[in-house]
């Protein structure tokens, strides 16, 4: 790859510490600032509390407290500017069409070889900064004098709406 790689702050979600600890290696060593979670609930928090934006996030199809595509959508609710990238051991073809219409950059399938992640990594993370800096903000609805609910709809209400409906902390309804 030519020229200089950015580093980039990871997430890796994976319940198997040995897996978990090689990945982390692999990509320690190669300058990447990694956050490790040990299952959904670990990964959702390192999302919520961290001050820095996470760039890619490598997920675990099946943990302790997720063995479904849910953790993965709300991982790109909660996140969507992260590349993701789905691990798993028991892929089916409905399960990588499910991964990447919900937005995940390529679904791995274990073994892979650690020398293939960094690669995956920042191929994951410039496609999503690309479709980021071309993605259109939410325009007003009604401009700035629609009101819904008492509050100006203001460019990005509509996608904040969307997050917090989502993740259930409000009800669908404008």
């Amino acid at each position: 790859m030519a020229g200089i790689s950015p580093r980039l702050r990871v997430l890796v979600v994976e319940d198997e510490l040995l897996i978990r600890y090689a990945i982390t290696e692999t990509l320690g060593l190669a300058g990447h600032t990694v956050i490790e979670a040990n299952n959904g609930a670990a990964a959702v928090r390192a999302l919520t509390n961290s001050a820095e934006a996470v760039d890619v996030v490598m997920l675990d199809y099946r943990l302790p407290d997720s063995n479904d595509l849910t953790l993965l959508a709300a991982i790109r609710r909660l996140s969507p500017r992260s590349g993701v990238i789905l691990m798993t051991a028991h892929g089916t073809p409905e399960v990588r069409k499910g991964a990447l219409d919900l937005g995940a950059y390529e679904v791995m399938h274990k073994p892979f070889e650690l020398h293939d992640l960094e690669p995956l990594l920042l191929k994951a993370f410039r496609r999503e900064r690309s479709q980021s800096e071309h993605a259109p903000i939410d325009p007003p609805v009604g401009g700035r004098d629609d009101l819904r609910g008492g509050l100006p709809m203001l460019p990005g209400f509509s996608c904040s709406h969307r997050l917090l409906v989502g993740l259930g902390l409000r009800d669908g309804v404008d």
